[in-house]
C-alpha cells in the first residue's frame, strides 16, 4: 500500500468524502479492485459516484455504484510448451492435464474407461517423453474406443481439401468417389451390424509413440471380455 492509500485510510469518514467531492470527473475517480470472498477478482464495467442530498438541498452522503461484468481468476502464467523432435518434425506436446486422467473419464464400466478423453497427441508421443503421471496412469490399462460409421465417413469436399496439396495428384471423380463411399459403408455394416466398431487399446510398450491395437469387435461385451483377460498376443507375451 502507497503512502497516499495509508493517508486516505487514516482519514474520517467525512474527510474521504471531501477529497472525493473535490475530483472534477467523478465517472471513475480512482481505480477499484473489488475482491469475492473466494478470492476471485471481479471486473467491472462501471464506477460511478452518485451524490444523495437532503430534502431541503443539502448534501446527504455519497455513494460508489458498481456494476460488475464477470468474474476471472488472476491471472498465471502458464509453463512453457514442451517441443520434441518427432519423426523429423518439431512437435508441441500438450500437457497432461486432471481431466485425462483414468478416474476423471465419464464412462468406466467394469474398470474399463469407454472413450476416454486422452491427451491430444497420446498416440503420437514416444513413450520416453510422455509425462510420467501420463505414463503410470495409463501403462496396462486398457481402453475402448467407439467408432462409429459417421466417424470414418468423409465428404467430396473434404477428400479434395486433403489432397489438394499433393503433387501430381489426380484426385478421384466426385461419383467414383462417392460410389466407393457406399461400398464402404455396406462393408463397415457386415462387419459391425451394429454400426459401431469397438476398439481396445492398450499403452503396453507394443508400440514406440502410441497404444497398442488388441483389436476391434462388434460388439461391446466382446470388448470388455478382451480388455478385462487381455489380449492373445498380450498373454503369450506374458507366459514367456
Amino acid at each position: 500500500m502507497s503512502n497516499a492509500d495509508s493517508d486516505l485510510c487514516n482519514k474520517s469518514v467525512q474527510e474521504v468524502i471531501d477529497l472525493l467531492m473535490e475530483i472534477e470527473d467523478k465517472s471513475l475517480p480512482f481505480e477499484i479492485v473489488v475482491w469475492d470472498l473466494n478470492g476471485f477478482n471481479l471486473d467491472y464495467s462501471e464506477a460511478r459516484l452518485v451524490e444523495l442530498f437532503n430534502t431541503d438541498g443539502s448534501p446527504s452522503r455519497l455513494e460508489i455504484s458498481i456494476s460488475l461484468t464477470e468474474e476471472h481468476e488472476p491471472h498465471e502464467e502458464q509453463p512453457e510448451p514442451r517441443v520434441i523432435d518427432y519423426c523429423g518434425q518439431q512437435m508441441e506436446i500438450a500437457p497432461y492435464e486432471a481431466n485425462h486422467r483414468p478416474e476423471a473419464q465419464a464412462c468406466i464400466i467394469g474398470g474399463v474407461p469407454i472413450n476416454p478423453t486422452l491427451r491430444p497427441g497420446f498416440d503420437s508421443t514416444p513413450n520416453e517423453e510422455r509425462d510420467p503421471l501420463e505414463t503410470s496412469d495409463w501403462w496396462d490399462r486398457p481402453f475402448i474406443q467407439a467408432v462409429s460409421w459417421a466417424d470414418m465417413a468423409s465428404s467430396y469436399s473434404a477428400y479434395l481439401e486433403r489432397t489438394k496439396n499433393i503433387p501430381d495428384y489426380a484426385p478421384t471423380p466426385q461419383v467414383v468417389f462417392e460410389a466407393e463411399q457406399e461400398e464402404r459403408r455396406e462393408n463397415w455394416h457386415e462387419h459391425w451390424p451394429s454400426g459401431i466398431r469397438y476398439d481396445v487399446r492398450c499403452l503396453d510398450g507394443g508400440a514406440w509413440d502410441r497404444s497398442t491395437n488388441w483389436g476391434s469387435y462388434a460388439t461391446l461385451d466382446e470388448a470388455l471380455a478382451v480388455a478385462r483377460s487381455g489380449s492373445d498376443l498380450q498373454r503369450s507375451t506374458h507366459a514367456e
